[in-house]
């Protein structure tokens, strides 16, 4: 298995190669963003002449060395490589763990996990409903828990003619009841009332009340609003 020093040696040659053509540069800085725990964000190689940069490339492998980085990494906590490369082949490589960048990606996929789920609803209601939920204006999802363990989904759908009140089961939102879904509320829960996100975006809650209009894209910040409610505490 190749070491930190090894994929730095091999990942500059690539790099090399791939710029041959353009001499107009005096220092390379290529950067690597990657989760341990699964995915990682393309490579880009930027060029610098006397200290202004002139273009951004993205690494064409960048996904083969993010597949030998993971490897590498295994328990090791690192989320970013960067590589600073000279026109004499002299180069420095420095892998480090970013833990706002960390803390950022995991509030992102709690956002896209969130709009998933708004879509997927408003997507079952306008089969139940499909003469009146074409135009609607904004949906209200309630989702609460008691001691850790997610409750039946309840949303409220505005539209032109009338408040349409759904109540629906977590396994029964997408098309293939997938067991997933109760388990990703709950680690969502976990994360942020107990985990890496705790007091990041809330106090502890214990129900979610999302708002989200038609017009406007969601954004977590403004749409999503965590609670205590104690009458959800034991339900």
């Amino acid at each position: 298995m190749k070491n930190f020093e090894e994929l730095s040696l091999e990942l500059k040659n690539d790099i090399f190669s791939e710029i041959a053509g353009n001499k107009n540069w005096d220092v390379i800085k290529y950067t690597m963003r990657f989760d341990p725990a699964g995915s990682g964000s393309g490579g880009l190689i930027i060029l610098f002449s006397n200290d202004k940069e002139i273009e951004r490339i993205l690494h064409k492998k960048w996904s083969d060395f993010w597949h030998t980085t993971k490897n590498i990494i295994g328990s090791t906590k690192i989320n970013k490589g960067t590589l600073i490369i000279y026109p004499d082949g002299r180069y420095e490589s420095n892998f480090e763990w970013d833990e706002q960048a960390h803390l950022s990606n995991l509030v992102g996929g709690i956002q896209s996990f969130i709009s998933f789920i708004i879509d997927e609803l408003i997507h079952k209601i306008s089969q139940e409903f499909p003469s009146e939920i074409i135009f609607w204006n904004e949906a209200i999802l309630t989702i609460f828990f008691s001691q850790g363990k997610i409750q039946p989904l309840q949303i409220k759908v505005k539209t032109q003619m009338r408040i349409i009140e759904y109540t629906i089961l977590v396994n029964n939102v997408t098309y293939d009841e997938s067991p997933w879904l109760s388990e990703q509320f709950e680690e969502m829960y976990k994360l942020t009332n107990e985990g890496e996100l705790k007091g990041k975006l809330s106090e502890k809650w214990n129900t979610l009340v999302i708002c989200w209009d038609l017009i406007e894209h969601f954004d977590l910040e403004k749409h999503v609003s965590f609670e205590w409610r104690e009458e959800n505490q034991f339900f």
